[in-house]
């Protein structure tokens, strides 16, 4: 309850009852402030509401192709570590995983990564695994598996189905028989099929379960554990202290190369950061959303409440004569604002929550995800709070000038009060001064301020619907294609596709290539070689590390240096390379001394140069030892998704196929592009399309499949920023209406007297329609010079930088907006003097 300055009479009740007469007897201004708050309160729910929607799915899609929730990841630690870190204070919940078997050796698996787990149901919650039918194993025998495996086996979707597995581990293999207890649905996200066996079958095999990872490499009997802390900030900082405090190395972390204390251990890239707070430039695009939306909303809010002060000035110098404070008007406005809030704000919020629903599928098709994550619309407690915060701010922010204009005006001021703002002009002699267009362009500068914010928001509206369609245009489909495709097909496993090639044997048969080369049609090919360890960690035996100076740049081996991630590519790779420093002599680099960099956009790359001696170091099986090759750098190309694996560990660097075979015993092809003739396109999209159908793992990519989804990306695109930009224009359009009706009806009396002394119908009629068409003239002249400005001086470099965008100007929505203001200008001039017309000249100028 307000409290009661000294010598002040005691009247808020009074203030009350006013306020809510006030609300009775304005019911249009009423509805136009309502609107004006639901339009308000809908554009930030909506900013809210896409964004939280996007950031859950985004974060959903690591989580899956990760295959497990859990701000980070433990891996390859025994039971006594587990059963040390597992009662931490920091940790909030911790799964337990225990690997059962090196490899599942039926032939029908052959073609699918197999992991067998033992885990416990916090490891199955996390991982997604929970049967979906059936029931988690619990007798020895019994076991869970996923849907997709089961069909690989050829097995029945039937609780109690006997399952027959050939399990391998340390070197031995086990015929065993189990009872199917459940099984869950394979996540399409993660072509890896998961086997689950009980604790009892755990406990029985204990004594073949030992971790002998650092010994054999083998990992069965290798405890993994996913954690979740009390809060996902400085994750790096929890995760290293939770390892250092109980006397470990974190393997991101190493101080001692050679120590045998090294935990692996990773942050899941879900959690990697904490959205927009740890992206700047997705920090300042938000504040900047947040304050234009604001600032939109208070040309609106404003422009309703100023009219309102405008029409009922006497009024309130009449309270003022009869003792009323400044703060008491004030209250009297922020009351009546309150109260409009109290109905426009929810119901905005109900608006721009549906509204952010439907339009966030959209901004994610528009966006390089996966088909197969779609957008939840859960109701986040943060879209309300913030859109209530901001839109509170907003209206507070909107009354307040009123308010006090309200509060300080004096009865005598009321009386006189004529809507003149700005300085007063020296009286001059003229003859042009009665000329109509000169009177129509007097009369806007006599509200200076209410012009120009009207005008302010117009041209914001139609710039802001401008610039959203020149970035949608200027996505360009070749540039699209080129970045992600280099050759006409491109062909992998379809866990390349799925940025999960990361095991021994992932690659594509080359008998289907054979068969490829052989169609009609076909012009060139070439193969891409890549072997990565079975369980995707560099450390392992085979993965290559690049000799350093600046060791700390990159992520380590544990020998101490950069991991390297090394292709053997075929010529016609080679020439579909982008060059971006030295030149590419295929007849030198075919005989095995020179290498290739790629050149990754956020990659340190200033340390080795053209010419420079490279050293890679890599694990000899066949000498059990490790061994390294040098190579000169014969230049630097642009890394991308067609030439690498498309999950980088460490530099990038290509060797000639025969060099990389040598070198390497995994032999494994990893993708395979060719071009083909344009006549036969069709013909190689049915037979890549029956190929992937047979293996059930075959998938390629094409210039024909890109340029379809390009097309869908920029209709998404563009849908939603044109719906965002029309509403931020119709709060314009409707400013504009505002002033140009205001105008009319606080000079109600002023126009009956010019009527009263002469003036016609046709002659009030025509200086009205000029006062609305020089609001539209200076809106095209401020659309026209901030368009020029924004799109050349901002937008052409910011577009230009990005990877798929080639900055293409226009103007065509303003040449389409421009009409539509036209007509207005013509029609709300017109249809309000009618309005007013329909009272007599003599009773118009009785209105105080």
């Amino acid at each position: 309850m307000a409290m009661t300055l000294p010598f002040e009479n005691d009247n808020m009740k009074i203030t009350k009852k006013l306020a809510k007469n006030s609300l009775k007897s304005n019911k249009n201004r009423n509805i136009a402030a309502i609107f004006a708050i639901i339009l308000t309160t809908m554009l930030l729910a909506s900013l809210f509401t896409i964004s939280t929607n996007i950031a859950t799915a985004l974060r959903m899609q690591n989580i899956r192709t990760m295959g497990s929730d859990g701000h980070v990841a433990i891996k390859y630690i025994d039971d006594n570590i587990y059963n040390e870190l597992k009662n931490d204070s920091s940790i909030k919940k911790i799964s337990y995983g225990m690997v059962i078997a090196d490899k599942i050796g039926n032939p029908e698996l052959e073609e699918r990564q197999i992991e067998t787990w033992y885990m416990d149901k916090i490891g199955l919650e996390f991982a997604n695994c929970v049967p979906t039918v059936g029931e988690i194993p619990v007798a020895e025998n019994e076991i869970l598996i996923d849907t997709k495996t089961l069909d690989a086996l050829g097995l029945p979707h039937e609780i109690g189905t006997e399952v027959s597995l050939k399990i391998q581990r340390k070197g031995n293999e086990y015929q065993e028989s189990f009872i199917l207890s459940g099984y869950y649905e394979s996540d399409p996200l993660l072509n890896i099929g998961r086997i689950f066996v009980s604790e009892k079958y755990k406990q029985a095999h204990s004594s073949e379960l030992i971790n002998t990872y650092t010994a054999d490499g083998s990992l069965a009997g290798t405890v993994s554990n996913y954690v979740m802390f009390k809060n996902a900030f400085d994750l790096s900082g929890k995760l290293d202290s939770l390892i250092t405090e109980h006397g470990y190395q974190w393997s991101e972390n190493i101080q001692n190369p050679k120590a045998t204390n090294i935990i692996e251990a990773s942050i899941s890239p879900a959690y990697q950061s904490n959205g927009i707070v740890d992206d700047p430039i997705m920090l300042l695009s938000f504040s900047v959303a947040i304050a234009f939306l604001v600032f939109t909303g208070y040309l609106l809010i404003y422009n309703i409440f100023q009219i309102s002060v405008i029409q009922e000035i006497h009024f309130y110098g009449q309270l003022k004569a009869l003792g009323t404070t400044r703060r008491q008007l004030r209250h009297y406005i922020s009351l009546q604002a309150t109260s409009l809030s109290l109905v426009g704000i929810p119901m905005g919020i109900l608006l721009g929550y549906l509204f952010g629903c439907v339009l966030a599928p959209m901004v994610l098709k528009g966006m390089e995800v996966s088909s197969d994550i779609k957008v939840s619309n859960h109701a986040n407690p943060i879209i309300f709070i913030g859109a209530i915060v901001f839109s509170a701010i907003t209206v507070w922010i909107s009354t307040y000038k009123p308010g006090k204009a309200a509060a300080n005006v004096s009865p005598m001021e009321a009386l006189r009060f004529n809507d003149v703002s700005g300085s007063t002009k020296k009286e001059k002699n003229s003859t042009n001064g009665g000329k109509i267009y000169r009177m129509a362009w007097s009369n806007l500068w006599r509200n200076r301020k209410r012009t120009i914010l009207s005008v302010v928001s117009m041209v914001l509206g139609l710039v802001l619907f401008n610039t959203v369609f020149i970035f949608s245009q200027s996505l360009d489909v070749n540039k699209y294609i080129a970045g992600k495709l280099n050759s006409d097909f491109l062909v992998a496993n379809s866990n390349y596709f799925s940025m999960q090639y990361y095991w021994k044997n992932a690659g594509i048969q080359d008998e289907l290539l054979t068969g490829i080369e052989m169609q009609n049609g076909f012009e060139k090919g070439g193969r891409i070689y890549y072997a990565r360890p079975y369980d995707g960690d560099m450390n392992r035996l085979e993965g290559f590390s690049v000799q350093s100076s600046n060791p700390s740049n990159y992520s380590i081996h544990t020998d101490g240096y950069p991991r390297a991630d090394v292709y053997g590519i075929e010529p016609f790779i080679g020439s579909n390379l982008n060059v971006l420093d030295g030149e590419l002599d295929f007849e030198n680099f075919e005989t095995g001394d020179y290498i290739i960099q790629g050149i990754l956009d956020d990659e340190l790359t200033a340390e080795f140069q053209i010419g420079d001696k490279i050293s890679l170091n890599y694990y000899n099986e066949k000498t059990n030892t490790y061994e390294t090759k040098e190579y000169t750098l014969l230049a630097k190309v642009r890394a991308d998704y067609s030439n690498t694996s498309r999950v980088t560990t460490g530099l990038t660097f290509y060797l000639p196929k025969d060099e990389y075979l040598s070198t390497v015993q995994d032999h494994s092809i990893m993708s395979y592009a060719f071009n083909s003739t344009d006549e036969s396109e069709q013909q190689f999209e049915n037979i890549l399309t029956s190929f992937g159908e047979q293996t059930g793992e075959l998938q390629f990519e094409s210039k024909k499949q890109l340029a379809e989804e390009f097309a869908g990306m920029t209709q998404s695109l563009t849908v939603v920023g044109m719906a965002l930009s029309l509403l931020v224009g119709f709060v314009g359009v409707v400013n504009y209406a505002n002033s140009l009706i205001t105008s009319i009806i606080v000079r109600k009396r002023e126009l009956s007297m010019l009527q009263s002394i002469g003036m016609s119908g046709q002659q009030l009629k025509l200086l009205l329609v000029l006062e609305g068409l020089y609001y539209v003239i200076g809106t095209v002249i401020g659309t026209l010079i901030l368009s020029i400005i924004i799109s050349f001086g901002i937008m052409r470099p910011i577009i230009n930088s990005l990877t798929w965008f080639q900055f293409d100007f226009t103007i065509a929505p303003l040449l389409v907006a421009y009409p539509i203001l036209l007509m207005l200008a013509i029609i709300i001039p017109l249809a309000t003097y009618r309005t007013m017309a329909k009272e007599s000249i003599v009773k118009r100028l009785r209105t105080e």
